[in-house]
């Protein structure tokens, strides 16, 4: 079994990942337009998307949506889980942040 540590860090570096390949669309860019997509996937041992990511909790924009569903598939594959980790797969809701700020 995996500790919490070796979870978390796993955890940590798929959201890194992710966020490596969020791309703000250029239309929400021009339109201001900030929110922020907690995006609802599952990885297989392998670090494979096992499914199509799916939005949980959407932001008020359709933009935004599809974007933070695309750096999530983009992003794939993850690096594989550390031993014990997983029985088979991972289930994970990460929240992805659009914001003017950054």
């Amino acid at each position: 079994m995996a500790t919490p540590e070796a979870i978390e860090l796993y955890s940590t570096l798929v959201r890194k990942q992710i966020l490596k390949n969020r791309k703000y669309p250029t239309p929400s860019l021009r339109r201001e337009e900030e929110g922020t997509v907690i995006v609802s996937f599952i990885l297989n041992s392998l670090g494979e998307l096992k499914s199509e990511p799916e939005v949980k909790t959407p932001s008020r924009y359709h933009r935004l949506n599809r974007a933070a569903i695309t750096a999530v598939i983009d992003a794939a594959p993850y690096p594989r889980p550390v031993e014990g980790m997983t029985e088979g797969q991972l289930n994970f809701q990460i929240p992805i942040k659009f914001s003017l700020q950054n």
